[in-house]
């Protein structure tokens, strides 16, 4: 028979168990991409980085202005989360919904990310998540999952979808493998400069400037190279009309070769 201090410590620890997945059901709205959409929307050009990419018309970015709270929320998520007691934070499977903000490993590393589950095989026991503050999506064993503390509720989703605009791939509207590998290696991480057009398929449609720091090529440290156009001129995209969704006349993608050497 348990003594009173132990049934005192089994009480306080139910309760306090009880009053943590309460938190963790009832949270899930605060967690809206709604206000950093608000936040890239009220002013016209950002510096950005690009965390994400799958191709031109599909990868993720943060405002660079966010990057120190981002770094923090991540420290923090590694301390708790590969701390001791963490196995109190697992996730039971009573609690896996579409819907549901968790944690979860990143796929491809060690470090743990907010995620929101987006799909749940239960016959297979795996669950597909999507990584809110940095974007891309993953399959993973619905026991790696744990509960996200409600601390770390307060900051907004930072990863914004977003897409190039006025480019679209040609001619097969596939975009190649050579564009998304550069993309990959130019673009990740890296400070850039994003003009913002407007909404297009729910993302944020972009005209992205690099910043050069260095004289390259005939061109002043800080020339502002405009990728969306780089992208066409370099055979990668036509540009169109995204009112009107038409291509842009030979005449004017002519006149854009004059300034190639500009952009190369």
């Amino acid at each position: 028979m348990k003594d009173n201090s132990q049934l005192s410590e089994l009480l306080k620890w139910r309760k306090n168990h009880a009053e943590f997945i309460q938190e963790f059901i009832f949270y899930e709205d605060r967690m809206s991409y709604e206000e950093i959409h608000k936040k890239i929307l009220i002013k016209q050009e950002h510096q950005i980085i690009v965390s994400n990419v799958k191709n031109p018309s599909n990868f993720h970015i943060q405002l660079f202005e966010n990057i120190d709270s981002i770094n923090k929320l991540m420290d923090d998520l590694e301390k708790i989360y590969y701390g001791i007691g963490s196995d109190y934070y697992n996730m039971g499977e009573e609690y896996v919904q579409v819907g549901k903000i968790c944690v979860a490993l990143f796929e491809k590393g060690e470090d743990w990310h907010r995620c929101r589950i987006i799909g749940v095989d239960m016959k297979h026991k795996m669950v597909q998540v999507e990584y809110i503050d940095y974007g891309g999506d993953a399959w993973m064993p619905i026991n790696s999952l744990k509960f996200l503390l409600k601390d770390f509720s307060e900051l907004p989703p930072q990863a914004i979808d977003a897409c190039c605009s006025r480019v679209r791939p040609r001619p097969d509207h596939l975009w190649r493998k050579d564009i998304i590998n550069y993309m990959l290696n130019r673009f990740v991480n890296k400070k850039l400069v994003a003009k913002v057009s407007g909404i297009r398929d729910r993302s944020v449609s972009l005209e992205l400037f690099d910043k050069t720091l260095v004289e390259s090529n005939g061109r002043p440290a800080g020339t502002m190279i405009n990728l969306n156009q780089r992208f066409v001129v370099d055979g990668y995209a036509d540009f169109y009309d995204e009112e009107s969704d038409k291509k842009k006349t030979n005449t004017e993608l002519k006149l854009l070769q004059i300034f190639k050497k500009f952009i190369q």
